[in-house]
């Protein structure tokens, strides 16, 4: 046995559940199988996992009839000594953070011998070379956070469940949400908001305004919410972000903002959106390109500071259910993601980038808000609105974002159109909403910003 294992610290673990059935709920939320470094240890644990599943009173006997009906490879005089062991609750849960850490520093050796092979591997090129540190850099995250998958009984799935339509419920709030509220009202009802864990595709022929959506959205989150939000943007630098985010914010008409040529009425909100901003919680990112492996990485060290940053802050009164990190992300956009070099396949390399960007978004409880472009051939229809089928690798985008975007302005085609400053946002696709429709708000081009209560500006 390796001084990176302890066979009595796993026994004292499920001696300790066993005794104790109040406890294993808890537990359950830290501890998982692959903690265990001792197969029969394992199997005796998913006895126990399977049990509280199931809802079935648990005990000594109950669980050696299991392991012997189901015929589990473990000795019979193994759970006699688990038996000898008196554990009280705290020592349960002592040893079983001794467990959890003995196996991630097993995981952080395993990710060291794998970085020293590469090391040693004088025939890998660059990008393979990259995609690897990427992985394994990916693992290190994964084995610092504990954010290896996470099992739930039913019961405790349940009881989160009553205590989120509970607060909705309660909430004194004319449209409350699942999600993030955007206060784009109409889309907050259509969409539920921004949800955690979701990947959200917002889409539209240029001109259309989806960087501005995004930039509208990210503006209400920060200011209203104050949820801490990261924008990742191949386009534009930092100096051009901040200026569209201060006229949006501040409705000062952009082209004055940037030429300097500000009239009165403008100075008081330019003042204003400054110190508003000043308070936001808003991280930028401006990559020249990228892969998605380098992507996530962005994202991990960025909500790892932030998360860092809210614990300095808990002396303020902040608990530790505040401490959230990174709440929403929004990347533009999704085109500009380069592809790993498995295939010259566009298409796969897409399907890559939008799973990696949804797991990332379930692993880290994030929102994740990315742009992408449509096809051309749109423009050649009678009705102009977006489809799903218009989506570039429409395939890829349409099965696995959870919920999909689309910004229509009739007055980009029709100059004499009768919804002059009016946007349809099209609701195509969302994961809680079976029948998603079309919300429709104003849209002011010279502040790049969306609100609600369209207004007729014929």
């Amino acid at each position: 046995m390796s001084k990176l294992e302890s066979f009595y610290s796993e026994k004292s673990v499920l001696s300790g559940l066993i005794s104790h059935p109040l406890l294993i709920e808890e537990v359950l939320l830290r501890l998982e199988r692959h903690h265990f470094s001792s197969k029969e240890n394992k199997e005796i644990f998913d006895v126990i996992f399977s049990l509280n599943t199931n809802g079935s009173d648990i005990n000594y006997e109950i669980v050696r009839d299991t392991i012997l009906k189901y015929n589990k490879p473990v000795r019979s005089s193994l759970l006699g000594e688990i038996k000898q062991i008196s554990q009280t609750e705290d020592q349960t849960r002592e040893d079983c953070d001794k467990v959890i850490n003995l196996a991630m520093r097993r995981e952080v050796k395993k990710t060291v011998l794998a970085l020293t092979q590469i090391y040693d591997d004088d025939t890998i090129n660059n990008n393979l070379l990259l995609e690897a540190v990427s992985k394994l850099s990916t693992n290190l995250f994964n084995v610092a956070g504990n954010n290896l998958s996470t099992k739930y009984s039913m019961n405790y799935s349940l009881e989160l469940l009553v205590n989120t339509v509970d607060e909705n419920f309660n909430k004194d709030e004319e449209c409350p949400t699942y999600g993030i509220k955007t206060h784009l009202n109409e889309f907050d009802m259509v969409t539920n908001g921004l949800i955690k864990g979701h990947l959200m595709v917002v889409a539209g022929r240029p001109g259309m305004g989806a960087d501005a959506f995004c930039q509208t959205i990210m503006n209400e989150i920060t200011e209203k919410e104050n949820k801490p939000s990261m924008l990742i943007d191949f386009t534009q630098g930092p100096e051009e972000l901040a200026l569209k985010l201060t006229a949006n914010i501040g409705r000062i008409p952009i082209e004055i903002l940037s030429s300097g040529r500000l009239r009165q009425e403008d100075w008081p909100r330019l003042n204003k959106a400054i110190n508003t901003h000043a308070k936001t919680p808003i991280w930028f990112e401006t990559p020249a390109s990228a892969n998605v492996f380098e992507i996530k990485n962005m994202i991990r060290q960025q909500h790892e500071r932030v998360k860092a940053e809210q614990r300095n802050d808990k002396d303020d009164g902040k608990y530790e259910n505040e401490i959230t990190g990174l709440e929403v992300v929004f990347i533009n956009y999704l085109q500009l993601i380069k592809g790993t070099p498995h295939s010259d396949s566009r298409h796969y390399q897409l399907s890559e980038i939008v799973r990696e960007l949804k797991s990332l978004a379930r692993e880290l409880n994030i929102s994740i808000v990315a742009v992408s472009t449509l096809n051309r051939n749109l423009e050649q229809r009678p009705n102009k609105r977006p489809i799903l089928s218009d989506l570039r690798d429409s395939g890829t985008i349409e099965d696995d974002a959870d919920s999909i975007v689309f910004i229509y302005r009739d007055e980009i085609y029709n100059r004499e159109s009768e919804d002059m400053g009016m946007a349809e946002i099209i609701v195509a696709k969302q994961k809680l909403n079976p029948l998603p429709g079309t919300v429709r708000l104003s849209f002011i081009p010279e502040y790049g910003r969306f609100e609600n209560n369209y207004l007729d500006f014929n």
